[in-house]
């Protein structure tokens, strides 16, 4: 695609942490994957890693929908797309947040294999106050379909 995105462009939305408001944060990253030159599969990557870790926040960090806020940058490079969302709820262990780190898996309970799946890089930090979560997906990275092919 000629008309990508100039490198460090970046775009952020601060939106209240509720699940109504997820369709905008997926139109919004699906747009900005769009333009920065990513395939259709790929896009699909982006936002699924994003859509379930925003999901994540409102069940996990904040406890449920909530006012409180929820920030999700993105960011063009020459390599790929990097994601970062910001929350302000409960402190995590970023060792828990990884597939396969507890034996019991809760109900639901994907959707951290899909963000690792989706995405070529995950990491999680806790801040003084809530966790920041950094996604990273290279140019020509399509996640596999998971039979072989």
């Amino acid at each position: 695609m000629t008309d990508r995105l100039p490198e460090g462009d970046a775009m952020r939305l601060v939106l209240p942490c509720r699940p109504d408001y997820l369709l905008i944060v997926r139109r919004t990253v699906r747009e900005f994957a769009s333009m920065a030159g990513f395939a259709p599969a790929e896009v699909d990557d982006v936002v699924s890693a994003v859509d379930e870790a925003c999901a994540n926040v409102i069940r996990h960090g904040y406890g449920g929908p909530t006012s409180r806020p929820l920030a999700i940058e993105c960011k063009n490079r020459t390599d790929g797309l990097e994601v970062r969302l910001r929350d302000f709820g409960r402190h995590t262990d970023p060792q828990q947040l990884r597939p396969g780190a507890t034996k019991k898996r809760p109900a639901g309970g994907l959707g951290l294999v899909i963000i690792y799946e989706a995405m070529d890089e995950v990491n999680y930090a806790s801040k003084p106050e809530g966790m920041e979560l950094t996604m990273f997906k290279s140019f020509g990275t399509e996640r596999s379909s998971g039979d072989g092919s």
